[in-house]
């Protein structure tokens, strides 16, 4: 997904970075760690998706799926937007209609990434709540 969406602007699109970075106060993993902790997060949105059956089931899949790939942080530049793919990829999976999660004008831009930078800290209702704002059916 990152190297069909980014291989005009980047030549190492869809490759996995090779060094540590460091996102707000976020440490994401080590890049020697970067291919198991994909398997493990594409194993377990797999598993999260095969038993998700209400509406709460779907919003914790969009959630874990979104804000952990952000975190496990793979490539140098367009996680963030990656990620708003897959999350995107996987309401349509699941009957819902993609989500903005923002404009980069007005403050919605700072509001999403206030709820990212609590996720961080393992408080993830701002980042749920904003999810269960745009959860619309088709």
């Amino acid at each position: 997904m990152h190297k069909i969406a980014f291989e005009e602007l980047y030549d190492w699109a869809g490759k996995y970075r090779t060094t540590q970075v460091q996102v707000g106060l976020l440490t994401p993993p080590p890049p020697k760690d970067i291919p198991v902790l994909l398997y493990q997060f594409v194993d377990n949105l797999n598993y999260k998706l095969s038993i998700a059956h209400t509406e709460k089931d779907h919003l914790e899949v969009l959630l874990y799926g979104h804000y952990e790939f952000v975190r496990i942080h793979p490539f140098n530049n367009g996680n963030g937007r990656t990620g708003r793919l897959l999350l995107n990829l996987l309401a349509l999976k699941l009957g819902y209609q993609p989500m903005e999660l923002y404009k980069r004008e007005g403050d919605a831009r700072g509001v999403y990434i206030q709820a990212m930078r609590e996720a961080d800290k393992g408080n993830f209702e701002a980042l749920k709540e904003l999810l269960r704002s745009e959860l619309t059916r088709f």
